[in-house]
């Protein structure tokens, strides 16, 4: 049972930022385009001049970018090629804000992950770290979509700033799954399980999801977004990771309805 996608997401400070006085870098939106559901994630660069700034633009941008071409080719006629033009004109945007800000794009540096969703397909991509999780039926073991951009040394990724970030893009467009999340690297120690074999925490994404299932309308709900930051600023969480944490948790399903005895 289906009732279209409906999704909660939060971004929190980490202590380090927070003991600093300093913003989050991370940034989300979430934002609906007919019966498609658009998510945007980004992480701005810890070494970058304006990293919070840059964050919350690309995720603005490549938002307003995929709805705009999403109103003149539906989902379901999407190429990479398509993706890729979001990107590089997010890329070029961002740019243009970084020379009024008398900056360079490099100031602006952060990776950024994006899903724009319907009841039939799904568009997928990612520059840098991070991770896009699914599952494709309910109940179903959770996999990472793809292997996250790194670097020569430790902590070191690909940034949208990078010369090359369009082309080494990760994009894929897939059958709808029935659910998706998506995290910065702030979350990546604790959902996902090092090994001879790295592995979703399926364990965890069962947890969070059933509240989501049980919502009826369409899009992002405040109400559970709002207890998603509350549990994202918990100790729980903090003992674990003190790096900025964004988390997006989003569903097709629905809860069954209990039919009376006949």
């Amino acid at each position: 049972m289906s009732r279209g996608w409906r999704a909660a997401a939060a971004a929190v400070a980490g202590t380090k930022h927070a003991a600093s006085g300093e913003r989050c870098q991370d940034a989300v939106r979430v934002q609906q385009c007919g019966e498609t559901l658009i998510l945007a994630v980004a992480d701005g660069a810890g070494s970058s001049q304006l990293a919070a700034e840059g964050a919350d633009a690309a995720v603005r941008i490549l938002s307003a970018c995929l709805e705009q071409r999403l109103r003149g080719t539906p989902l379901e006629r999407w190429s990479e090629a398509d993706a890729r033009a979001c990107l590089e004109e997010t890329r070029s945007l961002l740019s243009g804000l970084a020379d009024e800000a008398g900056a360079s794009l490099r100031d602006l540096a952060c990776t950024l992950m994006a899903a724009a969703a319907n009841a039939t397909r799904a568009l997928l991509v990612q520059i840098g770290d991070g991770a896009i999780v699914l599952s494709a039926e309910a109940g179903e073991d959770w996999c990472w979509m793809f292997e996250p951009h790194r670097g020569q040394y430790a902590n070191e990724t690909s940034f949208l700033s990078d010369e090359d970030a369009v082309a080494r893009a990760n994009v894929a467009i897939v059958p709808a799954p029935a659910e998706l999340a998506m995290f910065t690297d702030g979350l990546e120690r604790l959902l996902i399980q090092e090994g001879p074999q790295r592995t979703v925490v399926s364990a965890f994404f069962q947890q969070m999801m059933p509240p989501i299932r049980e919502l009826t309308a369409a899009g992002c709900d405040s109400n559970l977004s709002r207890l998603l930051t509350d549990y994202l600023g918990s100790e729980a969480i903090r003992e674990r990771t003190d790096d900025d944490c964004t988390l997006v948790l989003a569903t097709r399903l629905a809860v069954p309805s209990l039919q009376p005895a006949g």
